[in-house]
């Protein structure tokens, strides 16, 4: 059986729903968002900061800003993608939530169980827990990363005005 026929309908209107998401992006000059490469800068110690130069802590807070960029362009794709899952599920359990449960049922209650007795409901829940899961995982990343690009900019300043003393010094 072709790869296609093997995908399912939500599957595949997801990733029509993301081609057209990226595809606009492109439209708009986002389309090179990625990560980029700041391991020694998360993981570097204290030794390792004091040989960095001023250059080196600008050029490290440029790519952690690029870094919070890339991270928070992921949460807002899982987002968008929670997001059209969820409008999928209200229209398709929407004619048939008054089947389930007692009256004294919760509106929480109905809408659980006619996702839980429809496939198609059922597996877009699927994509709004692992996007919700993916975003409650990242969601404070990208300040985390803006604040580590502070830090080194104002390090790299301070780098800069002891390298000015020393030099007056010496004259």
């Amino acid at each position: 059986m072709s790869e296609e026929l093997k995908k399912s309908k939500v599957v595949t209107d997801l990733e029509k729903m993301d081609n057209f998401l990226d595809s606009y992006e492109k439209k708009i000059g986002l389309g090179n968002i990625g990560e980029s490469d700041v391991g020694i800068y998360l993981n570097m110690n204290q030794d390792l900061l004091r040989k960095f130069s001023p250059d080196d802590c600008a050029d490290g807070a440029y790519l952690l800003t690029q870094e919070a960029l890339y991270v928070q362009h992921e949460i807002n794709k899982y987002q968008a993608q929670a997001d059209w899952a969820k409008s999928r599920i209200d229209k398709e359990i929407s004619g048939q939530l008054d089947q389930y449960g007692s009256r004294f049922a919760t509106f929480e209650t109905r809408k659980v169980l006619a996702i839980k007795n429809n496939s198609y409901a059922a597996e877009l829940q699927g994509i709004v827990d692992r996007a919700q899961r993916i975003i409650a995982r990242l969601s404070y990343l990208p300040n985390k990363l803006h604040d580590l690009a502070k830090v080194l900019l104002d390090y790299r300043h301070t780098k800069m005005r002891n390298e000015k003393n020393e030099v007056t010094r010496t004259t």
